[in-house]
């Protein structure tokens, strides 16, 4: 699968997460069960996509270009941040875990908008089709191994 078909593809997932877990209709246990779910989809991709696509955009010889893989890797570090201190409550669903996550799915929804302009632009700009076919293939690779180490 092409990179930013495979993005595109975990984006929807992700979002769909988010709107569950906002949803207000999960019983506590489907809450800590979906919440792990997104929790693992999250960093997962993040991680995958901090070495197979920030990396390469970062070695690019544009400022924009660089600068884009090194803002989406401050933002995944944010949601990764919060996504931690959101797994260590006590009570999934109070008022405070509820703010985290309406602030995550905030960053979240920027970030995916932001890149799938911005950087899928980026993306074609700079990689022929056959590369972007490599990095797809690479970030399943990468993300397989770890949703098996999450596990």
């Amino acid at each position: 699968m092409e990179i930013r078909e495979l993005l595109k593809k975990d984006h929807d997932h992700v979002k769909e997460l988010l709107e569950k877990l906002s949803s207000g209709k999960l019983r506590e246990d489907a809450l800590k069960t979906t919440f792990d779910e997104l929790k693992i989809a999250v960093t997962s991709h993040s991680k995958a996509e901090e070495k197979i696509v920030y990396g390469k955009l970062k070695k690019e010889e544009d400022e924009e270009t660089q600068e884009a893989g090194i803002e989406g890797e401050i933002e995944h570090g944010l949601v990764d941040q919060l996504l931690q201190i959101m797994t260590r409550s006590r009570s999934k669903g109070s008022t405070r875990w509820e703010a985290y996550l309406k602030v995550i799915k905030d960053l979240l929804e920027h970030h995916i908008k932001e890149e799938e302009s911005t950087v899928f632009t980026q993306l074609g700009e700079h990689f022929d089709a056959a590369a972007l076919q490599k990095m797809g293939e690479e970030m399943e690779q990468e993300k397989s191994k770890m949703m098996k180490a999450a596990a």
